[in-house]
């Protein structure tokens, strides 16, 4: 129950209106409402228009108007139903100030808090206190019986009740259940929907009874009951007033708690499928890979057994046989960068990554592929010194820089100009507006660039533009593994004859 009632729900538990009368009297009040404009004349004192409106639109029953207009109800028991509102409204201005603060209290923690045992916990505690009673509990509907569960009593006895239940439709709490109707009974005893069971459980006498209907959304999930009044006085319609309110804010801690158990299971259960999928993808490219990667070995073992005979056919000519040998190993060595490239794409992810300084990890791995590439190729830097701190692991963007150079010097066949940018920046993230910082690594060549349908195949593995033998087509796709491992991206923009650029965007933590 609000502070103040709403109209349909007043009109419903008075018995003049059906769920299903309400329900169009809403959507005509949603349709009115989407329509609802200013006249053009008011554009420069909108805000007092609209405040004006808002205030007359809060002072007349608006769903009731619609309710009588539709012929749903007649003016006489619309009249009722705001003669209700009024007094529960008055009721509530008059209750005592300690049990407003108490109300104050509850509203706040449950706006605050996601412990729902602590809430419903504290909100039974004050219901106790603001209604002087010796006992209370909170009992919740199992859906698939009916039954009500003692979920959370409080009181000397508490503890003897917890999880036990009271059988659908028993007793005065399963009366309020099945009425959806606050109770009040002076003398337990003397009322025949009295359910004794649970005094045996509990030893404890129960004098008078005070129940209300505890509601989410219109449904029904739970009863509110206090017990006894510590005084021996039976509970009042004030008791009453305030029982409900408590019933209203446990009603809206149980949703709250509901609304992000639902939350928090769906986003453990995307985070759960994005893991499942990675290793998927992984495992499905590892698959794709084994097929060519037994022609490669079978290749290089082919070679290296013809080789090896070949030394054996002439044992006497040294110039032959350091010939093969030198055959032998460059095979050697190509099988052996096949091995580390499948070993590396198979283990992304799993390194650990620090706070590092990219343009100090940039400018290492600058200086170990000058020494790698021919003279014959102009790298060209413009690395700031301050370009920003990142979480990532060194040896694999030194990878990754590694593996983007060599292609542009296979691109540009040994012979160009390679340059290496790196700059921080402020970019947007996907589903936000807000901007994150980035830091972003350009490596361009003027090699001889890319059609549009190499583009999209270049990080998959095994794709290779190069000939048969040379590369293993695993090198771009290591470098997006890792890219995306750090939580970044990676883009390629190229057109045939006029080189290509790879983007890289990685997440800069200051």
């Amino acid at each position: 129950m609000a502070l103040k009632k709403l109209i349909g729900e007043i009109l419903s538990d008075l018995g003049f209106v059906t769920p299903e009368q309400i329900e169009a009297a809403l959507q005509e009040q949603r349709k009115i409402s989407k329509n609802a404009v200013l006249p053009e004349k008011l554009d420069r004192a909108r805000l007092v228009s609209e405040a004006r409106l808002a205030e007359k639109a809060a002072s007349m029953p608006f769903l009731g108007q619609l309710l009588y207009e539709k012929g749903y109800i007649t003016k006489e028991q619309l009249d009722e139903a705001l003669a209700v509102q009024d007094e529960a409204l008055k009721r509530f201005h008059a209750l005592a100030s300690t049990a407003l603060c108490s109300i104050l209290d509850i509203g706040a923690i449950v706006n605050s808090s996601l412990n729902l045992v602590e809430v419903l916990s504290l909100i039974m505690k004050n219901a106790n206190k603001v209604t002087q009673s010796v006992a209370s509990t909170l009992m919740l509907v199992e859906e698939t019986t009916g039954d009500l569960v003692f979920s959370v009593p409080t009181g000397p006895t508490a503890e003897l009740l917890v999880d036990n239940r009271i059988p659908r439709g028993k007793g005065i709490a399963g009366w309020v259940a099945e009425h959806e109707q606050t109770v009040v009974v002076p003398d337990a005893k003397q009322d025949p929907r009295f359910y004794s069971e649970v005094d045996k459980i509990t030893g404890a006498e129960t004098r008078t009874i005070l129940a209300v209907p505890l509601k989410a959304k219109a449904k029904l999930i739970g009863v509110l009951e206090v017990i006894n009044k510590s005084d021996g006085t039976p509970f009042t319609d004030d008791d009453a007033l305030l029982l409900s309110i408590f019933a209203s804010q446990a009603a809206m801690a149980i949703e709250n708690a509901r609304l992000y158990g639902e939350l928090k299971d769906e986003f453990e259960k995307r985070s759960r499928m994005e893991r499942e999928l990675a290793e998927v993808e992984k495992f499905r490219a590892l698959g794709q890979l084994s097929s060519g990667i037994a022609h490669d070995f079978n290749n290089f073992l082919g070679g290296i057994k013809a080789l090896a005979e070949i030394s054996m056919l002439h044992p006497d000519e040294p110039k032959k046989v350091k010939q093969s040998m030198e055959q032998i190993l460059q095979a050697s060595n190509r099988a052996r960068e096949l091995v580390s490239q499948i070993l590396v794409f198979s283990r992304q992810g799993d390194e650990e990554k620090v706070e590092v300084s990219i343009s100090q990890v940039v400018m290492e791995a600058v200086q170990f592929i000058r020494a790698t590439l021919p003279s014959s190729i102009d790298v060209r830097l413009d690395v700031p010194p301050d370009s920003g701190t990142v979480l990532a692991n060194p040896t694999q963007i030194h990878q990754v820089l590694m593996n983007l150079c060599i292609n542009s010097s296979h691109a540009m066949n040994g012979k160009g100009v390679l340059k290496i940018s790196l700059r921080p920046v402020e970019t947007e993230s996907a589903g936000s507006p807000d901007s994150r910082p980035f830091v972003k690594l350009d490596v361009t060549d003027s090699g001889c660039g890319m059609d549009d349908c190499t583009i999209k195949q270049a990080f998959e593995p095994y794709f290779t533009t190069k000939e048969k033998g040379f590369g293993t087509g695993l090198g771009l796709a290591v470098v997006h593994g890792i890219v995306k491992g750090h939580g970044g991206s990676i883009r390629v923009f190229s057109e045939p004859g006029k080189g290509t650029s790879f983007e890289i965007l990685l997440p800069r933590i200051r």
